[in-house]
């Protein structure tokens, strides 16, 4: 009960103080990045911390269901019959501090792997990535994205495309604001 109580706190802690954390994370970085960027900050953090809902929310709104129902229903293996009268049906055994932590890391997962655009932002401002390194290696990148889907992910294929197909919209997304990036600082 305590232990619940403790995940329930940290939980809504984190959430509460998420755009605090942004903050300063972003006053970390922001030495090393040049005035034009410095300025985009606020619309960086903004960005952000939106990205990190619109995560959260995806996965509540579209995956949670079909990942919840695949925890509950289909991890069970199937009743052994006995005899004609006799069935040994399998029980639950899933605590509530079981179904909150990973309720919890799914979500924040999910939250901050929408943060895809903003860190490739931040790269490509400082010139460590370019727009050329997305597009040259977009077969990669659904590999990779599948795979992390699939480990991420319960072995269902909806929910498993749930989170490749929006990581690569995200993708694509930073590959275009990288090459913005790019041709505002060469124009």
């Amino acid at each position: 009960r305590v232990l619940f109580r403790s995940k329930v706190l940290l939980l809504s802690g984190f959430i509460a103080s998420f755009p605090m954390i942004l903050f300063e994370m972003w006053r970390f970085i922001t030495p090393a990045l040049s005035a034009g960027i410095r300025r985009w900050g606020s619309v960086i953090l903004i960005s952000s911390v939106s990205l990190f809902w619109c995560g959260v929310l995806f996965a509540r709104l579209v995956t949670w269901k079909t990942v919840a129902d695949f925890l509950v229903f289909q991890w069970l293996p199937p009743a052994l019959v006995i005899s004609a009268t006799e069935t040994i049906r399998p029980e639950i055994n899933l605590t509530v501090g079981d179904y909150l932590s990973f309720f919890t890391g799914f979500h924040i997962a999910f939250g901050l792997s929408f943060q895809l655009p903003i860190v490739s932002v931040i790269l490509g401002s400082m010139g460590i990535i370019s727009s050329g390194l997305f597009f040259r290696f977009w077969r990669h990148a659904i590999v990779v994205l599948c795979l992390f889907s699939i480990v991420v992910m319960p072995p269902d294929v909806f929910a498993m495309l749930s989170l490749m197909v929006p990581m690569l919209g995200l993708y694509f997304l930073s590959a275009l604001l990288v090459r913005m990036i790019e041709r505002r600082s060469a124009g």
